[in-house]
């Protein structure tokens, strides 16, 4: 049984002394206390990587202790929502709780500790918290092209882009960690998650932006702005990537495969590629807006104000006028509701003129202003003279009357 335990201890003490790298040759007049306050370390570390002391438990003159062994790297470890943490000297839970900003409690029962006791290189999980992980699914990885210098390595690039070596070598298909001047490595970056406005058809265009015209009379002219999707053909030069393309043109790399139907990332020197385009231009358009003082009253009577226009309370046969120069789009009864009607287009609206007696104008006729077109009838429904009066935009929008029309 003595045997098997010296064999244990032994075991153990080749592979603690396996994994040193720094060694202290005791002197005479030292104690364990003054070594390891020396090398910044605790007597409880010096135990650790010397196991033999714990049997012994006393030092002499021309010992070899461990006083370092081999660092190991530790990378964080998004896939179990942990990263893995090297405890230093002045550490407490309660301030490495604060600082990565998770509860005692949380790393406590991730690490199965009893006590709230930590030692200097001791490596616990800490819990990402729930908001960092929301915010990391957020984001999304798109990939740069860094090309080696003279003096690069691997870890140093993976410092540079705040990655792992282990990252870098997955991405770039490296099998060591040998590279060279000139060579081109995938850098994956993190970037806000956005989603990709859907491809506008080839040469559709709409309007974007319109300046309104003004409404003080007169010829307007304003721009109506476009935008049109055009593909420019692009011919592949020597040192061009799928990436470094998609980089220059504005477009995803996604994009330009599907649109180039491509299966791979693989191109070649002089292959030809589409690549789209949004192309913005502008063009103009003019307008005649008649100013309030160019239209006269139809009739005079007593104005009262309807849901389409207004009706004006006047004489039964008084004749009837148009409001501005126009030509006559219809005239007749069709519309019973209405009686016999006129309709005047003029150059920026149309006026609508309804309940006459007697129309006096055709369909075609052009009219001047202030011109006699028909004769006051009664309104149905009431048994009263009146007119009915509209006026309408090009496209059939009602305007008030009461802001454009003035007496004669």
């Amino acid at each position: 049984m003595n045997l098997f335990i010296l064999l244990i201890l032994g075991i153990s003490t080749f592979l603690y002394a396996g994994e040193c790298t720094r060694y202290y040759r005791v002197k005479k007049g030292d104690s364990l206390w003054e070594i390891a306050k020396k090398h910044n370390l605790s007597i409880a570390e010096i135990y650790k990587l010397n196991p033999k002391l714990r049997k012994t438990k006393y030092i002499r003159p021309g010992m070899k202790l461990c006083i370092s062994r081999k660092k190991r790297k530790y990378r964080r470890n998004f896939s179990s929502n942990y990263i893995l943490y090297k405890v230093r000297k002045g550490d407490t839970l309660i301030k490495i709780a604060k600082k990565f900003r998770v509860s005692v409690t949380e790393i406590k029962r991730a690490n199965n500790l009893r006590s709230s006791k930590l030692y200097a290189g001791q490596v616990i999980k800490i819990p990402i918290p729930k908001e960092i992980v929301k915010e990391r699914k957020k984001t999304r990885v798109k990939y740069k092209v860094y090309r080696v210098r003279k003096g690069d390595t691997l870890i140093g690039i993976a410092k540079k882009f705040k990655v792992s070596v282990s990252e870098l070598k997955r991405v770039n298909k490296l099998k060591g960690n040998r590279i060279y001047v000139g060579q081109k490595l995938k850098i994956p970056v993190r970037v806000p998650y956005t989603h990709e406005p859907k491809p506008i058809q080839e040469a559709e265009s709409y309007t974007i932006r319109r300046e309104a015209p003004k409404t003080s009379g007169g010829r307007v002219c304003y721009k109506v702005y476009h935008k049109k999707k055009i593909y420019i053909r692009y011919r592949v030069r020597r040192g061009d990537s799928l990436i470094k393309i998609a980089k220059r043109y504005g477009v995803s790399v996604r994009t330009l495969k599907r649109i180039n139907r491509l299966r791979g990332d693989r191109i070649y020197v002089g292959q030809r590629l589409k690549i789209p385009r949004t192309v913005r231009f502008a063009t103009t358009r003019c307008k005649y807006v008649v100013k309030a003082s160019d239209i006269v009253m139809p009739v005079e009577g007593k104005i009262v104000k309807n849901r389409r226009g207004i009706t004006i309370y006047t004489e039964c046969g008084k004749p009837i006028r148009a409001v501005a120069d126009g030509k006559v789009i219809y005239s007749g009864d069709d519309l019973s509701l209405y009686g016999n009607m006129v309709i005047i287009e003029h150059k920026s609206f149309i006026s609508v003129y309804a309940y006459n007696n007697r129309n006096l104008v055709k369909l075609g006729q052009k009219v001047k202003k202030g011109q006699k077109i028909a004769e006051v009838g009664m309104k149905p429904d009431e048994g009263r003279c009146a007119l009915h009066f509209e006026l309408r935009t090009e496209d059939g929008s009602l305007l008030n009357p009461l802001e454009f029309v003035r007496a004669k």
